[in-house]
């Protein structure tokens, strides 16, 4: 009876122990996406009733993943702001998603009678777990939405394990099915490409359960079913694809990659990601990976051709096995189908940068079902080595977890995990970008000037004007001087001198707060006028240059600048809130009565229609009042 519960006591020991490993990190900082998806909760302790309105307004995906936002709106009001409890929630979901693998992978094995199934699906939980490459996805605040989103597919796979159950009575399986619907909606309104659950658990019925009911029995009606879904979901997705490819081709032009491109480089990222989960190489994880080659051509680079060759190859050897008559060659064939299939999303047409570890989340799940066969053959020819087998084990996913802890460790800190990217990415325009500004905000400019250099130098859009207001910042990091010379040639090479506002924007919230005393902020945005605000001016910069173009005269007080920059801004966007909002607070403050009144007429007319946020409404209060 004791022993009964050994294994969940070691597992409960093991989470622990990734509790353990993860808790440094809980001190890291904020970064990218955070500041974008998290920035608009500030006051929401104070203001509770805005909280349905940034469910409501989160542009990160088509459906706008309102479960995820409603998770950080939770938070934010019960339990503060400090990004560490964020990072501490985020743990939490993922111990919660190594339970729901444990659980997954018990019900799993239940129909093969494996020896010992209660600890290999420990074991196998704790080395997905203990991975060293999850620390970018549980230590990176956003990412709930990809670490919630498993939650609820792993929650889909485990009810429908349970669902059939009750195969042998088609009616009541019908009924309960609807359980496991209710987390794939869940799940696709967390993070869209939960959808994948779906296909993957078509084909887990078909290879692995082999559509057979709590007897054994297979039930040919229900194979069918099964097969006919897998057909038209196929054919589906291949005529969408045809019909909407020119489209897809279209929505590539603000990349730096074409859609063949893409698809060869995803070849090789595929591989990588096994590579980096069965044998990790921890000193290239993290989340810059813009430096990764495209695949230019199938010999650009040499191993393209190889790792398109290869995935033809699994794929073709996925068919035949799962088709065949051999029952264990069916089981073999799930672990690459739910590998492609978890993929399917974000790895395939859609025009998503190249490469990010979180993306092998989920589909990486696929993968443990390898070692679980290659143990179930090994424990029914050789049944004495079923122990030693599960100590192995046990000892890979030990040394996972020190390097984890040793990833955690790194993401404590902002320094040490700038340093660790640039060191694994020297090519990486985003790495030698924040060194820069780390080496900048320790006051020496010298080197962050340095790290600038490079990374203008492995960007595809560079700009010298990128590059100098990049240098200005960083120099009023350091409280070093800009020279004259510098701010007079900002821009004379180049017809469109900024393809960013990034780095205009930082350098306008330095100024407002008053960080740059050694700057001439008007010979600046001198050099900037005369840049942008000439004939054909819209033809100089997209208009998130504008905006910051705006930002910054409105931080000087030049208001009439700033309303010639936002007037811009809305010719190439018309109707946008946020910039009429601007636009009345630049024509109020130069007084003109006449545009004032015009605006309000606008946004009133904008309110009407509901495009008004109730933030947005209570600042045009404010103008009505007057």
């Amino acid at each position: 009876m004791r022993l009964r519960f050994l294994p969940l006591l070691i597992f409960v020991l093991l989470l622990a122990a990734i509790t353990w490993a993860y808790l440094p990190g809980v001190a890291g900082p904020t970064l990218l996406d955070d500041h974008s998806s998290l920035n608009a909760l500030v006051g929401l302790e104070d203001n509770p009733e805005f909280g349905i309105e940034y469910i409501q307004g989160e542009q990160s995906g088509p459906l706008g993943r309102p479960v995820a936002m409603w998770t950080f709106v939770a938070e934010r009001i019960y339990l503060g702001s400090d990004i560490a409890v964020t990072k501490s929630v985020n743990i939490s979901i993922h111990l919660l998603n190594g339970v729901l693998v444990a659980w997954l992978l018990l019900l799993m094995f239940k129909p093969l009678q494996l020896s010992g199934a209660g600890y290999l699906a420990v074991v196998l939980a704790g080395i997905w777990l203990a991975s060293p490459l999850w620390v970018s996805s549980v230590l990176y605040a956003v990412q709930r939405m990809a670490l919630l989103s498993t939650s609820f597919m792993l929650m889909a796979l485990v009810s429908y394990c349970y669902c059939r159950g009750v195969l042998h009575r088609p009616v009541q399986f019908f009924v309960t099915l609807a359980v496991p619907l209710v987390f794939v909606l869940l799940g696709v309104f967390t993070k869209e490409n939960a959808i994948v659950v779906i296909p993957i658990m078509l084909v887990l019925e078909l290879f692995w359960f082999q559509c057979r009911d709590h007897r054994g029995a297979q039930l040919s009606w229900f194979k069918r079913g099964v097969i006919f879904s897998i057909f038209i979901g196929a054919v589906a997705l291949s005529l969408a694809f045809v019909l909407s490819l020119e489209g897809i081709a279209a929505s590539y032009r603000g990349r730096d990659f074409t859609l063949p491109e893409r698809l060869m480089t995803e070849a090789r990222v595929l591989w990588d990601y096994v590579l980096q989960f069965v044998w990790p190489e921890v000193g290239r994880m993290g989340i810059y990976h813009d430096d990764f080659i495209i695949s230019r051509s199938l010999w650009e680079p040499a191993t393209t051709l190889p790792a398109i060759l290869a995935w033809v190859g699994v794929g073709a050897a996925t068919l035949v096995l799962g088709l065949g008559p051999w029952r264990w060659g069916k089981l073999v064939a799930l672990v690459p189908a739910w590998y492609m299939l978890g993929h399917a999303v974000e790895s395939t047409v859609l025009p998503l940068e190249l490469y990010f570890e979180h993306r092998n989340y989920f589909p990486a799940i696929g993968l443990l079902l390898a070692p679980a066969l290659l143990y179930g053959k090994a424990v029914r020819v050789w049944p004495e080595t079923a122990r030693p087998l599960l100590v192995y084990a046990g000892l890979a996913a030990g040394c996972l977890l020190f390097l984890t802890s040793s990833q955690a460790q790194v993401w404590s800190s902002r320094p040490l995990l700038a340093f660790n990217h640039v060191s694994g990415h020297p090519d990486s325009f985003r790495a030698n970008t924040d060194m820069a500004v780390i080496l900048a905000s320790l006051g020496d400019y010298e080197r962050a000037a340095e790290y600038s250099e490079r990374a203008s130098a492995v960007n595809p859009h560079r700009r010298s004007g990128d590059f100098g207001v990049r240098n200005m910042a960083l120099a009023c990091m350091a409280n070093a001087r800009v020279e004259a010379k510098d701010i007079a040639s900002l821009g004379a090479e180049e017809r469109r001198p900024l393809s960013s506002s990034l780095g205009l924007v930082v350098l306008v919230r330095m100024l407002e707060e008053d960080r740059c005393p050694r700057f001439d902020r008007f010979a600046f945005a001198d050099r900037l006028e005369s840049l942008y605000l000439g004939e054909e001016a819209s033809a100089r910069g997209n208009r998130s240059v504008y905006l910051g173009l705006a930002l910054l005269e409105n931080a000087l007080q030049r208001f009439e600048y700033a309303d010639q920059y936002i007037d811009i801004y809305l010719e190439l966007l018309p109707g946008d809130v946020r910039a009429l909002l601007m636009k009345l607070h630049f024509s109020a403050a130069m007084r003109d009565s006449a545009q004032v009144k015009k605006i309000i007429a606008q946004l009133q007319q904008l309110d009407a229609e509901g495009k008004l946020t109730e933030r947005q409404r209570q600042t045009l209060a404010l103008y009505l009042e007057n």
